[in-house]
């Protein structure tokens, strides 16, 4: 999916890896690209950082951005993130029995809710962390391997770790104690900031 969605926005890719441009990954990226390419003009507009419009191949951004997204995805569903060698599902499950998940689902999607929480989230003080964007990868993955249910092995876990990291080209092994807690710190923040916002 990095491949193909940088090839596609970027119009080139720069290192020699194949792209299957009959792949499902690269129908469903280039005919929903001018939907992402219209977030990333809300997303400019939201933060008035007009260097967003400058789309690069950029490994680790985009790696951070995909993982993201699987992992906020969460809040939304479960998220089978270990496919093929763990099924079971990451989700935000403690967060769901507290707030009853179709309530949360029927009152938060609607536009004054996300206004008000997405206002919050760019607001929130929670974003001033000194956090690395591989370290960032690497606590997220562990988080995802947290909310599974059972919790995913530790062998799983680490070898997702290896192998994403390894694709980005990063092969360091550190310690990610700032980006967990970057991690817990914003789900605290979104479960929060979720219940104001449904108020």
């Amino acid at each position: 999916m990095l491949t193909t969605a940088t090839h596609i926005f970027c119009n080139h890719w720069p290192l020699e890896l194949p792209v299957d441009l009959h792949s499902y990954e690269y129908d469903r990226i280039n005919v929903d690209s001018e939907y992402y390419l219209s977030l990333v003009k809300k997303a400019s507009a939201l933060t008035n950082d007009d260097s967003m419009l400058d789309l690069k191949p950029e490994l680790v951004g985009g790696g951070l951005a995909l993982l993201s997204h699987l992992y906020f995805d969460t809040y939304n569903n479960p998220v089978q993130a270990f496919l093929p060698d763990s099924v079971y599902p990451s989700g935000q499950w403690d967060f769901w029995k507290s707030v009853d998940y179709f309530t949360f689902r029927t009152k938060f999607y609607t536009q004054e809710s996300l206004s008000v929480f997405r206002k919050g989230v760019l607001e929130s003080d929670v974003w001033d962390a000194k956090i690395d964007p591989y370290g960032m990868i690497k606590a997220m993955i562990i988080r995802l391997g947290d909310l599974s249910q059972p919790s995913a092995s530790y062998e799983i876990v680490d070898s997702k770790i290896s192998e994403y990291l390894g694709f980005l080209g990063y092969n360091k092994y550190e310690r990610v104690d700032r980006e967990l807690q970057f991690c817990k710190d914003i789900e605290k923040e979104i479960e929060l900031l979720i219940g104001e916002s449904l108020k």
